[in-house]
């Protein structure tokens, strides 16, 4: 389900909105494994360090996953478990 972002205008989906992520996701989750996004914003909001890491490392090994790459990042660089500059 979509809806617009009340400070940008953009298209934001609800699941987005509900787990505290700003950001819109572009990411086709289904082409992943199931739950990948679930796992991947609980470690965020917990701030696990070494769980976005791992995630991190399990999304580079995948084709074609810039955008998944990008989220992992965004939420590691969010929390300071990633230096913006790594």
């Amino acid at each position: 389900m979509e809806d617009l972002d009340s400070h940008t205008g953009a298209k934001q989906d609800v699941e987005s909105r509900a787990s505290g992520w700003p950001y819109p996701s572009p990411i086709d989750w289904e082409k992943y494994r199931p739950y990948l996004q679930e796992e991947i914003d609980t470690a965020g909001m917990a701030k696990d360090c070494v769980k976005l890491e791992r995630l991190f490392q399990e999304v580079a090994d995948l084709p074609d996953a810039d955008e998944l790459m990008t989220y992992v990042d965004r939420w590691g660089v969010h929390t300071n478990c990633i230096d913006e500059e790594e």
